[in-house]
């Protein structure tokens, strides 16, 4: 195997690697936000019970 074809071979993976890293990094963030959403109308439903 030649140095460029080995260079190509770890560019491909740094960018598959990174791919994975940001699509974890959108599921966390959506995760989280689904989790605030939850815990918020959480709040406003045990303030709205002791009304």
């Amino acid at each position: 195997m030649d140095v460029e074809t080995m260079k190509q071979i770890l560019d491909d993976t740094d960018t598959a690697r990174q791919r994975v890293v940001d699509q974890n990094i959108t599921s966390l963030r959506y995760y989280l936000n689904e989790n605030d959403i939850t815990l918020r109308n959480n709040g406003i439903s045990k303030i709205n019970k002791k009304r």
